[in-house]
């Protein structure tokens, strides 16, 4: 089934649109939460809540725009709505995070330098650790990514760019 036909369906009532987004969307959204907020509990929960704005959301999604940015807005916004509920407190970015499919495989760098980019990766602004995470843990495109935050591709690649400046800066090499 295609994204948009499961959109369609969903838009109609049909939760077999909405099992099919579930499905293809909530491992990506709960590995981009777990690394937002540090806790699994939370971020199972954000999942849920993520998914639940959506559903109620769905007429609001213009179906020239991809699903995904539309789906990370939302997980954004909810992560962001978690850190003001906490009072700012930002995750630590520590070895409590579970792995992704991804990195369960054969890593080529050693677990010293695993720990020193996690370490690296707490002292960034929150911002920055978002960006950083949407592109290259979820694998998000510059285009998803603005999409998502609701900013120019421009705005994406510069501040992306100063993400990993500023990165390169908390990480010895």
């Amino acid at each position: 089934m295609e994204e948009q036909e499961a959109v369609t369906l969903i838009k109609k009532g049909n939760m077999m649109g909405f099992d099919h987004i579930y499905k293809e969307y909530s491992g990506r959204i709960y590995g981009y939460l777990i690394r937002m907020v540090g806790e699994p509990s939370e971020a199972e929960d954000l999942t849920s809540e993520v998914f639940f704005r959506f559903y109620k959301g769905i007429g609001k999604y213009k179906d020239r725009g991809m699903l995904s940015s539309f789906i990370y807005r939302i997980a954004h916004n909810a992560a962001m709505d978690y850190f003001r509920k906490s009072k700012g407190i930002i995750l630590s970015y520590d070895d409590n995070i579970q792995s992704s499919k991804e990195e369960k495989e054969e890593s080529p760098y050693s677990e010293e330098e695993k720990m020193m980019l996690k370490a690296g990766m707490s002292r960034l602004s929150a911002k920055d650790r978002e960006l950083l995470i949407m592109f290259y843990i979820s694998g998000l495109s510059i285009k998803e990514i603005a999409g998502s935050l609701g900013k120019s591709v421009t705005a994406v690649k510069v501040s992306l760019k100063r993400a990993r400046d500023r990165l390169k800066m908390e990480v010895p090499a």
